[in-house]
């Protein structure tokens, strides 16, 4: 017999007088008294103890008398594993001792073994101490975060990263609460496997190092395939930094709100939700559809006004608990673009082409208990049940908390009440003095007018880059939140159109301060934004906008301007009607006291000025509406007062608006005790004169910017400069040729004139004529941006003013004179028009 196996050894042991025989041994019996050696003993082919008493004894008894144990006559079995060894994980004790191996095989299967003491193995681990895989590692890294994935494959991976990582044998669920002792005050990550019984395991150590470890977060890794884990992350492309910025925007695990184990997965007809995702229900299976969970949890009715749209706030779940909640317009939710753009792209819907639809219908049938609310979009005066508010970024004045305001493009426009009004007050009438009263007084009337309901006015600030007039526009816009700064303004020239329209509109009963006004780049540039300038002002001034279809081809509700606008720029807004629609103020650095301007924007930072806003508006609510009835003939009044002062209509109309701003707002003032009513009384009447005098300054403005006003101006300057002549019916020169285009030159017979330019007309017994085509065609040469009127109406403002005379006989602008032997149309100039200039400079 080449070798004693390890059973039939141990029965030698116990026995006495044992001697070889044949192939095996022979002994005395222990169970009789045994004279003769009559126990035969041998080795059977798998290496048990083979007994034999020859007087009678049974295996049994022999067992019994010489205290061997039965069971260890028979060769423990070597099990026999399907597949080749791919891998072994072995777990050793803190001296580094082998305590069990974890072996891997292919086809996948794993099974444990502990050494036996004689150099082979036990395939069980009864009595075996268990201990966490890489437990010297574990205990050299003390302080750093520890890595749990679910197999000690993963483990590898996570160490080939340079990290410290850990696990238990046997895999999801056999996680032993004695191994988060070694995890005590430090930080632990779970990277659980993607599927059912990764997120229980995950869910189970998170639980057995609650209140040991210092912080535990559950990672999902996103894009895994079903079953996937970490190895597979990484094998994908996914590095060490993506995976810690993953593990940093997870939240952390909290005991409290750990109820995944003990509430069933949500369910209804074709779907569920769980941990992992959602789910479409087939069969006797399942399908997942997406590794989140959706729910619509608020529907809100978007109320501009003008007209009303739905979006849903949509809470999606991730992560083990990682929450989302994001807003989508209800036209856009049956897409589910919405996804990828406002989740991102951890968050999956799986391939398929039915999955979005089935994710979408899973979304709406596993929502309960939606809320709606009816959400306002815009500020100033509305109708809430049967009382008017007025709204703002902080709900309402006037109301009650339930009303609801969003503003997403208009973030600076809250209101928040002040509680010591009086100082508040004070600082708002030190701006007067932050510049000159001919500047600040209109504009602090157009700040307490504008809330006073609808306007059809606009003001704009003109000077020079630095001089401090986007400084004086923010102060006013900080009467409807504090954070509406010089850098901060909610509108500028540079933005669209369309997005400037629709802030005129959503900015209800409020300034809406649009900033540097700067006509420069190229000719197009130019034109691009003047065109952008009289389409927002001409419709704030004729109370329109612009009409639009929706998808069906229906028409849109109108969406007017409702603000009133302060534009800030370097240069004079474009065209006679847009300037007559607003009040020009020229705005000079030498205009400022810059040690006030610093205290008054120190005052409104800290929300002293919108305190005082809030309070003006609380004092309105109760008499608004009987305002707002009376705001037409009131205007009226006033109008009537200033018209004889201000020739133009428009202005006049535009003095009186300010001018009731300021009456409200001094009534308002005389009512906290801030002055009485002799004050208020004289504080009125400077004021009166000085929007006077705004007025009177406008007129020039718009005398400057009249089409025959400026055509007569640009006629001169032709002529001075040798753009254009006027000739004698025979081509020679006139009666003044040095003011009408010619220019003396020195020739052979003396000093000689000569015509410069274009023939524009002529000179018939002593009355000058034009040629209009000619004159209008020229005139565009000279200016073509400043002069956009037509020919028609050109011929009809300057026998408005005067500048050219009528044919009564013909009723008509223009004169039939033959001129060479052809009739033509011609238009006669007033006498006063080309006054004589004297004979020129001669070019010698």
């Amino acid at each position: 017999m080449s070798s004693i196996s390890a059973p039939v050894q141990g029965v030698l042991d116990q026995l006495k007088d044992v001697r070889p025989q044949g192939n095996g041994w022979q002994a005395k019996c222990p169970s009789h008294d045994d004279k003769q050696a009559s126990l035969s003993i041998g080795q059977g082919g798998d290496g048990r103890a083979l007994l034999r008493c020859h007087a009678g004894c049974s295996i049994d008894q022999i067992c019994e008398a010489s205290q061997i144990n039965k069971s260890s006559l028979f060769a423990t079995k070597v099990k026999k594993h399907k597949g080749r060894i791919v891998a072994i994980y072995p777990y050793v004790d803190e001296n580094r001792k082998l305590l069990y191996q974890s072996v891997r095989t292919d086809p996948k299967s794993f099974f444990l073994r502990a050494p036996n003491g004689a150099g082979g193995w036990e395939y069980k681990l009864n009595g075996v101490r268990r201990v966490p895989y890489r437990l010297p590692e574990l205990l050299a890294s003390a302080g750093q975060t520890v890595y749990i994935p679910e197999g000690e494959k993963d483990v590898e991976t996570l160490i080939s990263l340079g990290l410290i990582a850990t696990t238990n044998v046997g895999g999801a669920g056999k996680w032993l609460d004695e191994y988060s002792a070694f995890l005590v005050d430090r930080n632990a990550v779970m990277l659980p496997d993607f599927d059912e019984p990764g997120r229980k395991h995950a869910l189970q150590v998170a639980r057995s190092l609650a209140g040991k470890a210092k912080q535990i977060k559950i990672v999902n890794l996103p894009n895994l395939p079903p079953k996937g884990d970490v190895t597979d992350w990484v094998n994908q492309g996914g590095t060490k930094e993506q995976l810690l910025g993953i593990i940093e925007s997870t939240p952390l695990y909290d005991p409290a709100k750990d109820h995944a184990e003990e509430t069933p997965a949500q369910s209804h007809g074709l779907y569920s939700v769980d941990a992992c995702g959602t789910w479409l229900h087939k069969g006797d299976g399942k399908i997942q559809l997406a590794n989140f969970a959706g729910q619509i949890v608020a529907v809100n009715t978007l109320d501009d006004g003008a007209e009303q749209s739905r979006v849903f706030d949509i809470k999606a779940v991730r992560n083990h608990g990682a929450e989302k909640t994001v807003t989508v317009a209800a036209c856009d939710y049956q897409k589910m673009n919405w996804v990828l753009e406002h989740l991102g792209p951890a968050y999956i819907i799986n391939a398929g082409g039915a999955a979005k639809d089935h994710m979408r219908a899973a979304i709406q049938e596993l929502s309960n208990s939606i809320e709606e609310n009816h959400v306002f979009t815009h500020t100033g005066w509305r109708s809430v049940g049967d009382k008017i508010v007025y709204l703002t970024g902080r709900g309402c004045i006037g109301g009650t908390d339930s009303i609801q305001v969003m503003l997403p493009g208009l973030p600076g426009y809250q209101i928040q009440k002040t509680e010591d009004i009086q100082s508040a007050l004070a600082a708002v009438i030190g701006f007067i003095d932050t510049a000159d009263t001919g500047i600040t007084i209109p504009l602090l009337a157009a700040c307490f007018r504008s809330v006073l309901g609808s306007t059809d006015f606009f003001l704009h600030l003109i000077g020079p880059t630095g001089c401090g007039k986007s400084t004086l526009a923010a102060l006013i816009q900080q009467f409807f939140g504090r954070t509406m700064c010089y850098s901060r303004l909610p509108a500028n020239w540079s933005s669209t159109a369309n997005s400037l329209e629709i802030l005129a509109f959503l900015v209800k009963d409020a300034i809406l301060v649009v900033d540097d006004y700067k006509p420069c780049g190229s000719r197009n540039d130019q034109a691009i934004l003047k065109a952008k300038a009289e389409r927002l002002l001409r419709n704030v001034g004729n109370g329109s906008g612009r009409q639009r279809l929706s998808v069906n081809s229906d028409l849109r509700p109108v969406k007017a301007p409702r603000c009133l606008p302060i534009s800030t720029g370097e240069d004079h807004l474009p065209g006679e009607s847009i300037r007559a629609r607003g009040l020009c103020l020229e705005v000079r650095p030498q205009d400022f006291n810059w040690s006030v301007i610093t205290n008054c924007q120190k005052a409104a930072a800290a929300g002293l000025y919108e305190g005082v806003m809030f309070a003006y508006l609380e004092w309105l609510q109760p008499q608004i509406t009987t305002i707002q009835q009376s705001l037409d003939a009131l205007v009226h009044e006033h109008r009537i007062r200033a018209i004889n002062q201000s020739p133009h209509k428009r202005t006049a109309t535009i003095v009186a608006n300010l001018f009731i701003g300021l009456q409200y707002f001094y009534s308002f003032l005389e009512s906290t005790g801030s002055v009485n009513s002799d004050q208020k009384g004289w504080m009125l009447d400077d004021a009166w004169s000085i929007l006077l005098k705004c007025g009177a300054e406008q007129d020039n403005i718009q005398r400057a910017a009249n089409p025959a006003d400026r055509f007569i101006d640009l006629l001169r300057s032709g002529l001075a400069s040798g753009a254009c002549h006027i000739a004698m019916p025979d081509g020679g020169e006139p009666s003044n040729p040095g003011g009408l285009g010619w220019k003396r030159q020195l020739g052979n017979l003396g000093y000689i004139w000569y015509p410069s330019g274009t023939l524009a007309g002529w000179e018939i017994d002593g009355v000058y004529y034009l040629d209009p085509n000619i004159a209008y065609q020229v005139i565009r040469k000279i200016d073509p941006d400043e002069f956009p009127a037509t020919l028609r109406t050109l011929n009809k403002r300057l026998a408005e003013k005067h500048y050219i005379t009528q044919d009564e006989t013909r009723q008509t602008y223009t004169w039939r004179k033959r001129i060479g032997g052809r009739a033509s149309n011609l238009i006669c100039l007033a006498d006063s028009v080309l006054e004589s200039s004297g004979e020129g400079e001669s070019d010698e």
